[in-house]
């Protein structure tokens, strides 16, 4: 007799009537996620779901005439690679989760790493962008945010 497929820890805990915790969504993020799913986590492929190519998020952007970013395309297929990544961990119902309560000074320490990041990125951003338009970037046109 064939083994039942095993279940994802999300089946196992429906099936127990336990409603999984999730992470917080900042109100930053939440507009970003809100599209992700509405493109939809995933695409069909030829042996399964497969990440969100850009073709995909580009036609559900002219379709819902929502303009993205280039990094904004880039995060929506990154999050789809992660999401596929941690439901193919999660089949297994010993597996971690992908995400645990931290305490408030790692959260802080966390979000100072996240925004001295960030403003690198945009610094960046900002540098290439002056670059191209033959001017020069200065502390005038560069991103207003502290790390």
């Amino acid at each position: 007799m064939n083994a039942p497929e095993p279940r994802s820890r999300l089946a196992e805990q429906k099936a127990r009537g336990v409603t999984p915790e999730l992470p917080p969504v900042s109100e930053a993020a939440a507009p970003l996620l809100g599209w992700w799913l509405d493109v939809g986590p995933t695409q069909p492929g030829g042996m399964g779901d497969v990440p969100l190519a850009y073709g995909e998020i580009a036609a559900w952007s002219r379709t819902t005439a929502t303009p993205l970013e280039p990094w904004q395309a880039q995060l929506l297929r990154h999050l789809s690679r992660e999401f596929l990544d941690a439901r193919a961990k999660g089949a297994d119902p010993m597996a971690l989760p992908p995400w645990q309560v931290v305490a408030e000074d790692q959260k802080r320490a966390a979000g100072l790493e996240l925004s001295r990041r960030l403003h690198a990125l945009a610094t960046v951003h900002e540098q290439e962008a002056a670059r191209r338009a033959g001017r020069t970037a200065t502390p005038a046109n560069l991103p207003d945010v502290e790390p």
